[in-house]
């Protein structure tokens, strides 16, 4: 027996008790007399195994009531179950819709609005595509993205796979060719030279990615989340997903290309939380691919960071400045206070 805040679940199992003991037979002699294993009449009496038609059957002959009798009391028993544990789980996750925070993702428009908790529930189930929310948390489901956050909290946790799974909805929109990381490559350089511009051409971007194989998508910064970018898998192909944290052309460009360095090393393919060095492998394969190595170590050896020097470097690597001062004042070369106004804002 089963039960929840408004329903219960009596299985069959317990009219069957009740009249074997106004008949006096014990539940040895009842399995003797159906043929049955004690061990299964057991399960039975306590609902633990289904009354099928051919026992609903043996039951008419033992205690006399109607094969349909005992077929409609196992399908009512069934059917109450399911409401049950249903509401049960229900319980449990209208907690989650607590944990995550509905109206992050309603102010977005990426679920509908409301103030029921049921409502919110089903919403997002429909949101995460899920039967229940509870799969969210699960090992499976969370191994299938990789993405960089600032915070690493239960509630950021979630708000990131929220953010993920938007960003797998609308790539399903995009049409993308078979995944080809060698002609990924070839086009890094042409990548760059669109990327790194005082003003992004993002549409651009997307078709090369496109025709890599690559979905790209830009959202907007869901609230609490903390995420940065993230990539990942779907199906054959794989998404590369990016905020609009910022909005500044040199945390745009380290962010593009530090995501497309976990693709290219194929990060985006493995279960599990990235380690330092996978991080550590992307951050320099972003760094290194904006700015030349050899490049910078003697513009950095100069130790001249005036506002000429770094325009006239910006103009050597054909790359706007503003990438230049933001890789400087993340290496302490000059304080995050020098030199923004060469940091271009630009719109997605």
């Amino acid at each position: 027996m089963e039960y929840s805040r408004t329903y219960i679940a009596i299985p069959p199992g317990e009219t069957i008790k009740e009249i074997l003991e106004d008949r006096k037979i014990s539940q040895i002699e009842f399995a003797t007399r159906m043929g049955l294993s004690q061990k299964h009449v057991s399960q039975l009496l306590n609902g633990k195994v289904e009354l099928t038609p051919e026992t609903a059957v043996k039951l008419e002959f033992v205690l006399g009531m109607p094969a349909k009798f005992w077929s409609n009391l196992e399908a009512g028993y069934r059917t109450d179950l399911i409401k049950v544990r249903e509401e049960n789980a229900l319980e449990d996750e209208k907690k989650f819709v607590d944990r995550l925070g509905y109206s992050a993702l309603s102010k977005l428009g990426w679920v509908p609005k409301t103030k029921r908790i049921v409502e919110k529930v089903f919403n997002l189930r429909c949101f995460f595509e899920v039967t229940s929310l509870s799969l969210i948390e699960t090992k499976k489901f969370t191994d299938n993205v990789v993405f960089r956050k600032l915070r690493n909290t239960d509630k950021s946790e979630l708000l990131a796979l929220a953010w993920c799974q938007k960003a797998r909805l609308e790539a399903r929109t995009q049409e993308l060719e078979k995944l080809n990381i060698g002609r990924l490559k070839s086009k890094l350089e042409t990548l760059k030279q669109i990327a790194s511009g005082i003003k992004p051409d993002l549409q651009a971007m997307q078709t090369i990615l496109n025709e890599c194989g690559v979905a790209m998508v830009i959202l907007p910064q869901l609230q609490g989340s903390g995420i940065h970018g993230a990539s990942f898998a779907i199906g054959k192909n794989a998404v590369l997903g990016l905020t609009d944290r910022r909005k500044t052309t040199d945390v745009f460009c380290f962010s593009f290309f530090h995501e497309l360095g976990h693709v290219i090393n194929g990060d985006f393919h493995r279960c599990g939380s990235l380690t330092e060095d996978d991080e550590l492998k992307a951050d320099k394969f972003a760094s290194e691919l904006l700015i030349s190595p050899s490049d910078y170590s003697a513009f950095v050896q100069k130790a001249d960071f005036s506002k000429k020097a770094i325009l006239n470097f910006a103009d050597q690597e054909a790359i706007d400045a503003g990438i230049v001062v933001g890789r400087l004042q993340k290496e302490g070369k000059i304080s995050y206070s020098s030199y923004n106004n060469l940091k271009h804002n630009f719109a997605f």
